[in-house]
């Protein structure tokens, strides 16, 4: 066994590697520019034990999308003790795309596989300071996953959870409303205490949608439509709060603050979600 643990290389992630690295150690390596850039691929595997407890989700790099399909084949969906089988594997197409404000967006497209990704993989990316973002359809796994969710509901339980999404949708339109004009203020002012002022009022929407994430967290799978006024409401907040940010924060104070709408935007991602 200590032969076999010699030969793997730790200086890289593979299912190899994987099978052998403390959370933290698979944490650092991901954050290395090479375990990012120039990939055709990631398999993510949702819950994994690593040699010293769980991560929620783990992604595993590759540079050609012929490995990944071959790997994800013959290793990923047979060994269900290792990996836990359909739920929670998922084989996507990906890129890194820089928005307009210069932020960095991690996309995936879904080709096979049933795991739901998008919460837990939006906590990871935002340690590498990304943000995440799924394209494309829905893999035929996780389209049967949600015909699971939609067998528990009866018509009245439906009828409820749209008009609940109804409501959303409103409340939505309402705070890019408001963001949008904090983004006019903070375009007109240039002096740091009224820039404070201002990010108090952004703090304020954050929370609003915290509230809303209170108020989902029993609903099911999100739709396209839901999923782009989500969407729009991240690039807002992420585009405000650097906006906002006093000049006299530390970097640490800024990564901090940006960690927190990550993971408030991640926390409403999670809740908002109906078929």
């Amino acid at each position: 066994m200590k032969e076999e643990t010699q030969q793997v290389n730790l200086t890289t992630i593979n299912l190899d590697s994987l099978a052998i690295l403390k959370k933290n150690d698979y944490l650092k390596l991901l954050k290395k520019p090479s375990s990012l850039k120039k990939k055709e691929a990631f398999i993510f595997i949702c819950k994994y034990e690593c040699v010293n407890g769980k991560l929620p989700i783990v992604a595993v790099p590759y540079k050609k999308m012929s490995e990944a399909k071959k790997d994800f084949k013959d290793r990923v969906k047979k060994d269900k003790k290792a990996f836990g089988g359909s739920k929670f594997i998922l084989l996507a197409e990906t890129n890194i795309v820089k928005e307009e404000d210069g932020n960095l967006i991690f996309e995936a497209r879904p080709l096979a596989g049933g795991a739901d990704i998008e919460v837990a993989a939006a906590k990871l990316f935002s340690k590498m300071k990304m943000g995440f973002r799924l394209i494309g359809e829905a893999t035929p796994e996780q389209l049967e996953a949600q015909k699971e969710l939609e067998k528990d509901l009866s018509p009245q339980e439906l009828e409820q959870l749209a008009k609940k999404k109804a409501k959303r949708l409103a409340r939505y339109a309402k705070i890019s409303e408001n963001l949008s004009k904090l983004e006019l203020a903070l375009s007109k002012f240039q002096e740091e205490t009224k820039k404070e002022s201002l990010a108090a009022n952004i703090q304020k929407m954050e929370e609003a949608l915290g509230v809303m994430v209170d108020e989902a967290l029993s609903d099911g799978v999100i739709d396209a439509e839901e999923q782009q006024q989500i969407d729009a409401l991240e690039a807002q907040l992420l585009k405000l709060n650097t906006s906002s940010t006093s000049t006299t924060l530390s970097k640490e104070e800024i990564n901090l603050r940006m960690a927190k709408i990550d993971e408030n935007i991640a926390r409403l991602k999670a809740a908002l979600k109906i078929s």
